[in-house]
């Protein structure tokens, strides 16, 4: 009985407090996180930051009122995770996150356009151009008679372009901010700040080259923490991550694929010594390294025939017993042809 008791009342309190958020509050904006990419680039490991803070008052525009405009988590400032993922590898863009805003009709007492400002916070991730504009977010409240009510929204950039809403639209504005992740505004592979491919690849020569063999690999990636590569051997794909060494073979003709390198991303791959078995190892480009480029690391493992004259100085001696003793046979013969003459 008890137990029911508590539960009826929980459920009043989150009713009350629903009915009175709605009667303050509008909650049908949001602030969209969005970052494009190149496909089969990894979503970088890290967090982007947004505030809300009090615009200024400019001519008829009012400054905004403390806590008038909120994040639906109730404070100016809010975080969004962005995390790698196979869902969003294939992806040229996808949102981080989106969070709703409030605005706190209660705090307000008088009509009239007021001035919020929403920014990003600049990171320091590698490959991310940031967007480090502070967007004007003015908020018009008209008084209906029965008190003031959202008349619009206006968000404008810092050239003062309008990004969406309108004074007389009734409702906030959302917002989406975009970063970029190695490329450009259009999508296309960004040079001044750019996400790099490294291929490794293998090739047999000599005589007794084994082209159907697996010769082994080991690469590691210190990047960003948390962050993650595609690597395709073929059509098997894996995924390395960041200050962990991982093993993979090719044979040759084979390749390994690895997208997604940042500038300050240091790579390092070498292959098992295979010496013993009698070839040579030759490495084309450099086994460690930053990137700002496609690069490619080309190894040729080399296996000839041991030459002959190795089999013959194992053999000569006998050889020259062997020759010895004919001399020495004919010399004998040779005697006893005079002696019988």
């Amino acid at each position: 009985m008890k137990k029911s008791f508590k539960k009826l009342l929980a459920m009043l309190v989150t009713s009350i407090i629903m009915v009175t958020t709605l009667g303050m509050s509008v909650w049908a904006a949001d602030l969209s996180k969005e970052v494009l990419k190149e496909a089969d680039v990894y979503a970088p490991a890290t967090t982007f930051e947004f505030t809300i803070a009090e615009g200024s008052a400019q001519g008829p525009i009012l400054a905004g009122i403390s806590e008038g405009l909120l994040f639906a988590n109730g404070t100016k400032t809010v975080t969004m995770t962005s995390a790698p993922s196979a869902t969003t590898l294939a992806s040229t863009s996808y949102i981080v996150d989106t969070e709703g805003f409030v605005l706190d009709l209660t705090k307000f007492n008088d009509p009239g356009t007021y001035r919020y400002t929403v920014q990003e916070t600049a990171g320091s991730y590698n490959g991310i151009t940031y967007d480090d504009q502070v967007y004007t977010y003015d908020i018009t409240l008209v008084d209906n008679g029965s008190g003031l009510v959202l008349a619009g929204s206006v968000i404008t950039d810092e050239d003062g372009s309008k990004v969406g809403g309108g004074p007389t639209t009734g409702d906030l504005t959302s917002i989406k901010i975009t970063n970029l992740y190695g490329v450009d505004e259009s999508g296309d592979p960004d040079p001044a700040n750019p996400t790099s491919t490294l291929t490794v690849t293998k090739a047999v020569a000599g005589d007794q080259g084994e082209t159907n063999k697996a010769f082994t690999f080991t690469i590691k990636i210190d990047g960003e923490a948390g962050e993650q590569y595609k690597m395709m051997i073929g059509s098997t794909e894996t995924t390395l991550v960041s200050g962990t060494a991982a093993t993979f073979q090719l044979k040759h003709g084979e390749s390994a694929v690895i997208t997604g390198l940042s500038a300050t991303d240091v790579y390092t791959v070498s292959e098992n010594d295979y010496t013993t078995e009698g070839y040579v190892t030759t490495v084309a480009g450099n086994e460690t390294g930053s990137i700002t480029a496609n690069t490619t690391v080309a190894y040729t493992n080399t296996k000839n025939a041991p030459p002959l004259t190795g089999v013959i100085a194992n053999i000569a001696p006998y050889l020259l017993l062997a020759a010895l003793a004919v001399a020495m046979g004919l010399v004998f013969l040779d005697k006893k042809k005079k002696s019988e003459i």
